[in-house]
């Protein structure tokens, strides 16, 4: 078994991670709280509870697990979080979320990691509505969603539970070296591979397992919805959002997702530009829901502390 520059074997530190992982507390309370609310009004439907349990990505990846696992025994994996919020019902999907923020907090820290997190959660929160916004008419606009709200959850895990390892991961990376490369080096494995191992036990459709594995630039995509995914990501870097730098994709890249770059790029810099302005429930409730609309809605919704 190789060691990492961290000393660790490679394997034993990822299988640590994967372990302590399985009880990650992540939460936003504020989202959990108007999930609760939700699902006690009457005439809730499924979609709309969805749609508040999109912006915390910790109870949308417990749903997942949840409605994937063994107990929940679907035909067929899901992958989106209507189908999820439909299949465990209103009252479960209550009780999660008010456990959730007592689960949070037996995670808190003082780590001086406040800052890249935030970063982290920028960027996945872009990344999903990107995907969501660009995705053509035979991919499902909510997957697209949801693979770029968790494509990173490979970083968050390792900032949560190997702060020390990744703060010497994002060294090398602001000394020039590529992160994939740095994590390898000190790690012995990456994000990607971490993340789509965590999908993998958490029983995730392999939609989404192969979209958190698909992020080397230097290999094509594994498939339309991975291309998609990819693409989305690479849109919002150009923006300079995220811990990553800006990477350039071979266009075959965008046809290989159905996505023309000059127009999801008109699309998209408007949504980024003007998010912040733009309120949520006025947003529904008083405009058209266009394309861009909903978008910034979204993210305005999904832009939160963390």
């Amino acid at each position: 078994m190789t060691p990492s520059a961290s000393g660790l074997p490679s394997e034993t530190l990822l299988e640590e991670v994967l372990a302590r992982a399985d009880d990650l507390p992540l939460g936003n309370r504020t989202a959990l709280l108007r999930v609760t609310l939700l699902c006690e009004e009457p005439g809730t439907s499924a979609r709309d509870v969805a749609l508040e349990v999109s912006k915390d990505e910790g109870l949308a990846a417990m749903l997942l697990r949840l409605a994937n696992s063994a107990a929940s025994a679907p035909a067929r994996p899901i992958a989106d979080l209507t189908t999820v919020v439909a299949r465990l019902g209103l009252g479960l999907v209550r009780s999660l979320a008010i456990a959730a923020p007592g689960l949070r907090l037996l995670g808190t820290r003082s780590d001086g990691l406040g800052p890249v997190r935030r970063e982290l959660h920028r960027h996945s929160a872009r990344v999903g509505v990107a995907a969501r916004m660009i995705a053509p008419a035979d991919i499902d606009s909510e997957q697209a969603l949801t693979a770029g709200l968790v494509h990173d959850i490979g970083l968050s895990v390792l900032a949560r539970i190997a702060p020390d390892e990744f703060r010497r991961v994002l060294d090398l990376a602001a000394e020039g070296v590529r992160l994939p490369d740095a994590e390898r080096w000190h790690l012995g494995f990456t994000h990607a591979e971490l993340g789509a191992r965590l999908a993998e036990r958490w029983s995730y459709p392999d939609t989404l397992v192969e979209a958190i594995a698909d992020q080397s630039v230097d290999r094509p995509p594994r498939n339309r919805f991975c291309a998609l995914v990819r693409v989305a990501d690479a849109l919002i870097r150009e923006h300079g959002i995220g811990i990553e730098p800006p990477i350039l994709l071979d266009p075959a890249v965008y046809d290989g997702a159905g996505v023309e770059p000059g127009r999801a790029r008109a699309w998209l810099e408007p949504v980024l530009i003007s998010y912040e302005r733009v309120e949520l429930r006025d947003e529904i409730e008083t405009a058209p829901l266009s394309r861009a609309r909903v978008a910034r809605a979204l993210l305005a919704a999904l832009e939160v502390p963390v």
